[in-house]
């Protein structure tokens, strides 16, 4: 399944699993991308292991019981995409989070035919796809793969990381946002 999406989300889970969603059909149009080309996770979760941190995302009811997942990139994929999110802060009514998403991109899958690396050209599809959404507002852009995974390091081990480059055809690069809401089973996003 390319898309992986929380049944019942709630709480911060509620604006990123939107955003996910807008994400999801705007750059599968922009790009002409089957479902199956775009692999989209959620938010998902930083866990420790023995080599250091790795994204997981928690798979519940498997034949092993409830278990997280470590993500993987599909090499046949286009486009691999997840969120994480920390530092929450409450004031006021008002949640704060700091937001990130890691966009991996192989970028001769995208349509995008120049005589130069299209690596701008691709965060630029996927800001201008994301901007203008409420309450996330966008604080930087990350390039350089051990920037881009810098809470994750363990997805670069080599004793069961990702063996993964920034070099073409591949890119990849991460957007931050600052995240806020109004927490609640169904969340009302707070314009900035």
């Amino acid at each position: 399944m390319p898309k992986y999406i929380k049944v019942k989300p709630v709480g911060i889970d509620v604006p990123i699993q939107k955003q996910q969603e807008r994400l999801w059909a705007a750059l599968k149009s922009k790009w002409g991308l089957a479902d199956d080309a775009y692999i989209s996770y959620g938010r998902c979760y930083r866990n420790q292991s023995p080599s250091g941190y790795k994204p997981q995302m928690y798979v519940p009811g498997t034949t092993l019981g409830d278990e997280y997942e470590n993500l993987f990139i599909d090499d046949r994929a286009a486009v691999t995409t997840f969120f994480g999110a920390e530092n929450e802060t409450f004031t006021n009514g008002i949640m704060t989070a700091n937001v990130h998403l890691i966009v991996i991109v192989d970028l001769t899958k995208i349509g995008k035919t120049t005589q130069h690396r299209p690596d701008a050209e691709a965060r630029m599809d996927v800001f201008e796809s994301m901007k203008f959404k409420p309450g996330f507002e966008a604080t930087g852009v990350v390039v350089g793969i051990d920037k881009v995974f810098a809470e994750y390091t363990a997805w670069r081990s080599t004793t069961g990381g990702v063996n993964y480059t920034d070099m073409h055809p591949k890119h990849c690069f991460r957007i931050n946002f600052q995240l806020t809401y109004i927490p609640q089973t169904i969340c009302i996003p707070v314009f900035n």
